[in-house]
């Protein structure tokens, strides 16, 4: 399945690299799309003549996270993100700008057209920390492949948790750590930063918020830590109250929709 999502990233870029978006994108046969908000970063630095191909996350229409190497010394020209199109297809997007974070290793990147066909994910806020206790985290890998991990809390809001024994591949760097939740939907805590750490993304909160509304008007879709800890808590042990279920009065006799 991996290798399936690689080659066809690959060759989307190959076949499409000097457009915006692919005309007709092709279609995705046998991959399960687990992750709607999930997109692939791949720049080409023409002075080596190489391409990094990383994961991010879309957090806005307009706006993916990534990890800061994926973009090093790109040209942003050659720099395009690859998203869901539809559940049968891939789309390429250009990137306009990006905001680089060098002390905490993440990228911002904002895209030329906002990506309509894919949510974005909800991010939480405010680090977990060690008193939080341990989580069960899903460490997204590709558009329909996860790991799950045991992690725990860190003391400082730029701690790595460290991924070992389990050594990621070098296009996985990006990619969203996730707690996943029934009421909530998947809430991104971290991405991994190299084939061993993950960095935790509250610790950039504020500069996502104020980036994205200074230069787009967007929002992004925020969740506090206790409001999460509550979740998992009460979900683990039964007792969440199932939001309620809004159902379309019938219309009267007589009187059409």
């Amino acid at each position: 399945m991996i290798s399936f999502v690689k080659s066809s990233v690959s060759m989307l870029l190959f076949a499409f690299s000097a457009f915006t978006y692919a005309e007709s994108p092709p279609p995705i046969n046998g991959t399960e799309i687990n992750h709607q908000y999930n997109v692939n970063v791949e720049s080409y630095n023409p002075n080596t003549l190489t391409t990094t191909s990383c994961q991010g996350t879309l957090v806005s229409p307009s706006w993916v996270l990534t990890g800061l190497k994926c973009i090093k010394n790109a040209n942003l020209s050659e720099t395009h993100v690859v998203s869901i199109h539809d559940h049968e297809s891939l789309a390429i997007h250009q990137v306009k700008k990006a905001y680089k974070f060098k002390k905490k290793k993440f990228a911002l990147l904002q895209l030329d057209q906002p990506i309509t066909t894919s949510s974005a994910i909800t991010l939480l806020r405010e680090p977990l920390l060690p008193r939080h206790g341990r989580f069960a985290a899903e460490v997204v890998q590709g558009l329909g492949y996860s790991t799950a991990f045991s992690i725990k809390g860190k003391n400082k809001k730029t701690a790595r948790h460290n991924t070992r024994p389990v050594e990621f591949e070098k296009n996985f760097k990006g990619g969203a750590w996730v707690l996943k939740t029934h009421n909530l939907g998947d809430v991104q805590i971290g991405l991994t930063h190299n084939r061993y750490q993950a960095i935790q993304t509250a610790s950039i909160a504020k500069k996502i918020d104020r980036i994205i509304s200074q230069n787009s008007g967007e929002t992004v879709n925020w969740i506090d830590r206790q409001t999460l800890l509550d979740t998992l808590a009460c979900e683990a042990d039964g007792t969440c109250i199932e939001p309620p279920t809004v159902v379309n009065p019938e219309c009267p006799e007589g009187v059409m929709d």
